[in-house]
């Protein structure tokens, strides 16, 4: 493990010992956009150091066989290249969680990985009808111990490129690539059939973990927050003693500069969230709509912006009115953005209803998971500007939704070393700064507990409350035919008495 703040030099670590110290690597990158910033990297850091590595990048944009899977050019890449001393394969993460690297055990082969890979998925869905087609399509087999079952594709599972052609199949295609992947998927059915129960809610779970790395002579991840990422939480769990981990700090290059960090924040009322800013449920409160459009008045008459995103809904709604330049919300590992001085990222990834999943299968905690995707994602943002340089000596301006968020990154910069003068501005401009979210429903804390229980818990639950409730309904129901007179003892109505009813 390489660990160190953003712009420490942990990439241009590895670009510098795969491309002077011949060997057969595997270079795992976020995004095909970074594979095409960093082949040139590889290239001027070969011709420096003298050597010529072959260098190939496999992804979807690459023109290759159509017919071939990616994971399968990954595979036979391996094999063709295996005789050769000085190769380098360019993937991206997705493409590298999908490959078997069994194939990698014959020859020495070394994997390198640049930021932590988002490796962990898991999900619910009622399927009655099509779990038929899940019974022809994916075998089950226990988990020892666990009331989880491994997924497997059986012989009548239908191709991804039929998938990808199947108008109603498609919205499973994800979760017939975890089913193909090495690491698999788990359900909580012992068969199918169970999941023709019109009530019954199939959870499953995916968790890619560095265990799959085994067939490597040596693996190393550079990245920062490696500790606190949803990948590392998950395979302390599950693979226990299977992976160690041997932690490297790089300094962050004695940093010439001493920047000054102004956070700017526009509420400390509310957290920032994506159903309080466009609820799907038009009877509720438009109210968070209307704090996310004052956000986006004042960011309009922010002429010096440098770059800025979002959650994909705030970034359609704030199209075309910000100056600055508009990116993708996940730039982890990108140099691209290294001339600007300020930001803004109006961005919310709180814990969703189905990671109550993870919080039960791994032991996590709400806030476990919360700082391993939105804080780390506000991190890798903020640090792909000039303050990702470490000769950077001005001031840079960071735009966050939130107090919460702003305190949080305050902290990290201060801690990391990249700057001690960070100071937080509440935006009072702006006109929400003390606008609370309306708190319906149960008590606070409820439905963070009620999340946090197990399945059989809430199946539990759910049945006495239905008990309960039919106990009440008859309770009523005998309550109106006392005062109408007609309630009859125990036992079955004689003759006489049912002749009597009946005049």
């Amino acid at each position: 493990m390489l660990v160190g703040p953003p712009g420490c030099g942990k990439t241009k670590e590895l670009l510098v010992e795969m491309t002077s110290v011949p060997g057969r690597y595997v270079f795992a990158l976020p995004t095909t956009e970074l594979i095409d910033e960093k082949l040139g990297d590889l290239h001027n850091k070969a011709a420096k150091s003298g050597t010529r590595p072959v260098i190939l990048a496999i992804h979807s944009r690459v023109a290759r066989r159509r017919s071939a899977s990616i994971n399968r050019e990954i595979a036979e890449a391996i094999e063709a290249y295996s005789l050769l001393p000085h190769v380098i394969l360019v993937v991206t993460h997705e493409g590298m969680m999908a490959t078997d690297f069994a194939c990698a055990s014959s020859r020495p082969w070394h994997v390198r990985i640049d930021e932590v890979p988002s490796a962990t998925v898991a999900g619910e869905f009622r399927i009655p009808s099509s779990s038929r087609f899940f019974e022809a399509s994916y075998d089950l087999s226990p988990v020892e111990g666990t009331e989880w079952h491994l997924v497997s594709l059986s012989g009548n599972a239908p191709s991804m490129s039929d998938m990808m052609a199947d108008d109603l199949v498609k919205g499973v295609l994800a979760f017939h690539k975890r089913a193909k992947s090495p690491q698999g998927i788990f359900v909580d059915v012992p068969d199918w059939r169970d999941a023709r129960d019109r009530d019954r809610t199939v959870r499953w779970w995916s968790a890619w973990t560095p265990a799959e790395l085994a067939p490597f002579a040596t693996s190393m991840i550079a990245g920062a927050g490696f500790f606190h990422s949803l990948t590392h939480l998950t395979t302390r769990k599950w693979s226990g003693e299977e992976v160690e981990f041997v932690r490297r700090e790089v300094e962050a290059n004695n940093r010439a500069g001493k920047p000054k960090v102004r956070i700017r924040y526009f509420t400390h009322g509310h957290r920032a969230s994506t159903e309080w800013w466009f609820p799907k449920d038009p009877k509720k409160s438009r109210e968070g709509k209307r704090c996310l459009a004052a956000v986006c008045r004042h960011l309009e008459g922010v002429h010096d912006l440098g770059y800025w995103s979002g959650n994909n809904e705030v970034v359609s709604y704030f199209e075309r009115r910000l100056d600055g330049e508009q990116v993708r919300p996940k730039v982890a590992g990108s140099n691209l953005y290294r001339r600007h001085t300020s930001c803004a990222f109006i961005y919310s990834s709180k814990v969703r209803p189905e990671d109550s999943i993870l919080l039960n299968v791994f032991g996590l905690t709400r806030e476990e998971v919360e700082r391993a995707r939105e804080q780390e994602d506000i991190w890798q943002f903020v640090m792909r500007g000039a303050i990702r340089m470490a000769e950077f000596d001005s001031i840079y301006t960071v735009y966050l939704y939130d107090r919460g968020q702003a305190e949080t990154l305050a902290e990290m910069l201060r801690s990391e070393g990249i700057s001690e003068d960070v100071t937080l501005e509440p935006v009072h401009e702006a006109g929400i700064l003390d606008v609370e979210r309306p708190k319906p429903g149960p008590r606070p804390g409820a439905k963070a507990a009620q999340s946090e229980k197990s399945f059989e818990e809430r199946e539990t639950e759910r049945r006495a409350a239905d008990r309960e409730r039919k106990q009440r309904q008859r309770e009523k129901e005998r309550a109106a035919r006392e005062a109408a007179g007609t309630v009859r003892g125990r036992g079955r109505p004689t003759k006489d008495s049912g002749a009597e009813a009946s005049t």
